[in-house]
């Protein structure tokens, strides 16, 4: 059924729109619940395209991409990739997933008159937002991680959560003040490609 469907939104949508991307996600995410992960990848990818290309057409701010509101298709597709044994293609796609986010962000933010000290502080989070965020995406591309790198994995994890929480509380904060589109905590941590399945993130497709 979910094949038909992709099938169908191809053919009267064409690939680059976001029913027909958001259709090949479903399928991927169908597959890797049914423990395919080698056929999941390519719809993944598909995905991926599908989103690119119709980016110009609108969806979910860089910042909610950033901040993972919704399951992307990269970052599944990185997970997938995780899950295959692919560390290194998991960690481009992740890192490309945060730097689109992010760069669409800084983008559509710049003109918010905000103060220095406004400024100062979420430069600063956001610096060391990244800074985690590629040191647990390095820990976690490993296949096998000792007990006390198991550790410091966490505590980079838990680090991060807390950074998180401050960031999306500023923004939220700025947001209030100047208007935007509120900033939001996402369901699960999205600060590395976890080797764990896809479907802890199912929400974003279903």
């Amino acid at each position: 059924m979910l094949r038909k469907v992709v099938a169908i939104n191809l053919k009267a949508l064409g690939a680059d729109h976001p029913v027909t991307a958001r259709s090949h996600g479903r399928l991927a995410l169908y597959l890797d619940l049914q423990d395919r992960p080698s056929e999941d990848i390519a719809y993944w990818k598909s995905a991926v395209a599908g989103v690119e290309g119709s980016r110009s057409a609108g969806g979910a701010s860089g910042l909610e991409r950033a901040l993972g509101r919704d399951t992307s298709a990269r970052s599944a597709l990185a997970v997938a990739l995780a899950q295959l044994g692919e560390p290194l293609d998991a960690w481009r796609n992740w890192e490309a997933d945060l730097a689109r986010g992010l760069l669409d962000d800084l983008s559509a933010r710049q003109f918010r008159p905000l103060t220095v000290d406004q400024r100062r502080h979420e430069a600063d989070l956001r610096g060391q937002l990244q800074a985690l965020d590629e040191q647990i995406g390095r820990a976690s591309a490993r296949t096998s991680r000792s007990q006390d790198e198991d550790r410091r994995f966490n505590d980079l994890r838990e680090r991060h959560s807390i950074l998180h929480s401050q960031y999306v509380a500023l923004e939220n904060e700025l947001n209030d003040q100047y208007g935007s589109s509120p900033a939001r905590p996402p369901p699960s941590t999205k600060s590395a490609p976890p080797c764990r399945p896809i479907r802890r993130w199912s929400g974003g497709w279903t």
